[in-house]
Order: C-alpha cells, then sequence, then structure tokens
C-alpha cells in the first residue's frame, strides 16, 4: 500500500501552511482579542478554496475528501489560526449531500456554525419538528446566521439546520478566545423540511471527529517545535537544556504520541475516503488526540519553566487550544471506555480493522 500524499495534496499542505504562517495567532492575537475570530483569514480561506475541499464543484468546491481537509487543519493548528473551518466547511458538505436546497437558501458566504454535542431533543408535530433543550458552547463568529445542530428524535442521532435567530442566546468565550453561545429551546418550531436524513448524522459525526484530531495533531507539533527551540538555547549548569537525559526522554516521549497521532488519523482518513469500514478506526483515533494533546502540551509547559507562565510567550496557547480540542472528543478516559465497551459489544470487530 502507497500512504504516500499525492503531488495535489502536497500542494493543498503548502497553500494552507503559506497561509496559515501569514495568518497565525502571533501576528493576529489582536484581531482575535477584539472579535473572537479573524474575518481576514476567513476571507483568505474562501478565496484560495480551502473553505470548499468538499463541496461539488458547482458550488464551488474541489469535490476532495477529509484527506486533504485534514492537511489543512494540521496547518492551522500549528499556527493557532482563529478560523471556524472545520465546522464550516464539514456542515456545507453534509448540507450539500444530504439538504441541497438549505445550503442553496443559507448561502455559503457566512461561516455555518456546527455542534454534535448538545442536549436538545426533536419531536414531529405534522410538518413541523419542535426542539427543547440547549446546546453548549457553540462556536460562532459575527457573520454566523445559520447553525446544524445534533438532536435527539425518538431516540435516534439526528441534524437539524436552522437559524441562530432562532434560539435563545447567551454569548461567551472560550480561554482560547473563541466566541461561543450557549442556545436555548423551549418547543422551538421549525418546519421539518429543516431535519436532515438519518444518513447525515452518521456521515458526518466520524468526519467531524476526524477535523478535531487533525487540529490536534498540529496543535501538538506546534507546541513540540516551540519547545524544541526552547531547550535547544538555553542553558542549566553550562549546558543545553535538551541535553540532560530526563529531558530528551520527555520529549522522546512527546514525539511517539504524535507519531501515534498521525498514524490512526491517516488510516482512519483513509478509511473514510475509500468507503472503508471504520471499525474501532475512529475510537482509536480519538484516543490518540485526547492523549497526544494532554501529554505533548502539558510537557511543552512544564519544560518551559518559568517561561511557560509567561503569558507574552505563546506555550501557554499551545496548551489551552491542546485542552479544548482534548474536552471537545470527551477527553481520555472517555474514549478509552467507549473503546472497551464498543470491543466487548461487537463481537466481529476485527473483521473491521
Amino acid at each position: 500500500m502507497d500512504f504516500q500524499l499525492n503531488e495535489e495534496q502536497r500542494q493543498i499542505g503548502e497553500l494552507a501552511q503559506g497561509l496559515f504562517a501569514d495568518y497565525g495567532h502571533e501576528h493576529r492575537a489582536a484581531e482575535l482579542a477584539r472579535a473572537g475570530w479573524d474575518a481576514a483569514l476567513w476571507a483568505q480561506l474562501q478565496d484560495t478554496g480551502l473553505a470548499a475541499l468538499l463541496l461539488p464543484s458547482e458550488l464551488g468546491g474541489a469535490e476532495l475528501g477529509v484527506t486533504e481537509l485534514a492537511l489543512v487543519l494540521e496547518e492551522q493548528g500549528k499556527q493557532l489560526a482563529a478560523a471556524p473551518l472545520w465546522r464550516h466547511a464539514l456542515a456545507a458538505a453534509a448540507l450539500s449531500r444530504f439538504a441541497p436546497a438549505l445550503l442553496d437558501a443559507a448561502g455559503l458566504a457566512a461561516p455555518i456554525a456546527l455542534s454534535l454535542d448538545t442536549a436538545l431533543t426533536a419531536r414531529l408535530d405534522g410538518n413541523r419538528v419542535l426542539l427543547s433543550g440547549q446546546a453548549d458552547a457553540v462556536a460562532v463568529t459575527a457573520d454566523t446566521g445559520h447553525v446544524l445542530l445534533a438532536v435527539c428524535l425518538e431516540g435516534e442521532p439526528k441534524l437539524v439546520f436552522a437559524p441562530l435567530s432562532v434560539f435563545g442566546q447567551a454569548p461567551g468565550r472560550l480561554f482560547t478566545g473563541e466566541t461561543v453561545v450557549e442556545l436555548a429551546a423551549d418547543n422551538t418550531a421549525l418546519p421539518a423540511a429543516q431535519l436532515l436524513p438519518a444518513a447525515a448524522h452518521e456521515w458526518l459525526a466520524p468526519r467531524a471527529m476526524l477535523a478535531i484530531a487533525a487540529l490536534q495533531l498540529g496543535i501538538a507539533e506546534g507546541a513540540q517545535a516551540l519547545t524544541v527551540a526552547h531547550l535547544s538555547e538555553r542553558e542549566q549548569f553550562g549546558r543545553k537544556l535538551g541535553s540532560f537525559q530526563a529531558v530528551a526522554q520527555r520529549m522522546a516521549d512527546g514525539f511517539i504520541a504524535i507519531e501515534a497521532l498521525r498514524s490512526v488519523l491517516w488510516q482512519l482518513a483513509w478509511r473514510l475516503d475509500a468507503g472503508a469500514p471504520i471499525g474501532t478506526a475512529h475510537l482509536t483515533c480519538k484516543y490518540w488526540a485526547c492523549e497526544a494533546g494532554n501529554r505533548v502540551a502539558h510537557a511543552a509547559q512544564h519544560l518551559h519553566g518559568g517561561t511557560g507562565s509567561d503569558t507574552s510567550y505563546p506555550v501557554h496557547r499551545y496548551y489551552l487550544a491542546a485542552r479544548v480540542a482534548e474536552l471537545e472528543m470527551g477527553g481520555v478516559a472517555r474514549q478509552l471506555a467507549d473503546l472497551a465497551a464498543y470491543i466487548q459489544q461487537n463481537e466481529s470487530w476485527r473483521a473491521g480493522q
């Protein structure tokens, strides 16, 4: 099997690398602090087509897969660039595939919000769907007008597409600076046509997890690179910090975790793009995304010593970003429990490997 990237994929990665290097956190921190996102970066992502990789050509997309999107998200994570890329890209792709009329009505100019971790329930009432409950910490921008949300309908997960304006909203911010809202509904009525088919959630869920894992891979790589530079420059007792055995071992542990995440991430991306059974690949990827992010971010903060406590130095931002990504996936312990439960309940899981 050939696991090498093709020429088109390499070019996409290089384009993303150059763009995010120009619009990374260290260059655009003031914009993030002011607005909670980077509108100029978003415009660049649209102009370059990186925000439409998964869309069909008639919508200006490249008709590519999650492998290409993951390459872009990895570069975004390295630079901690503030753009709602993965949520918009996957929400738009799901709508184009399962509810194109809804996407036509909403348009693609403004970022579409997405949340698959909600406490929203839905029930059908004739030609309406009634929503109740809440969705916490839904990432939005000042331009966001619509949101794709997971709901529970008769015990089954579904997706509903709705204007933000129909919900009660309580604004807030994550400690990474990203703007979020808590959405509340109390028998909020929407046309039943805004409820997507059941297959939409099944299609979207593993791809959303992959997107967060790809961001986490980039975050871990960025934190690791920053720490290597620090340990190569700073001295203690007349020696470079990186020359101490305990320090080198800690960095080696981080490298192993990053490479483990990279391996399972690309395996899952290939399976999704090829239409192959994913078996336990998505659960394994979630575990390693949580584990690698946690391990590398903690080591980076620790090995920077007092410098890691200086908020004018970027290492703490990698720690916060890694923590947000880990919590968005549920944390290491939850992933191990989910993986164990899957293996226990699915005797044929080995056949899907």
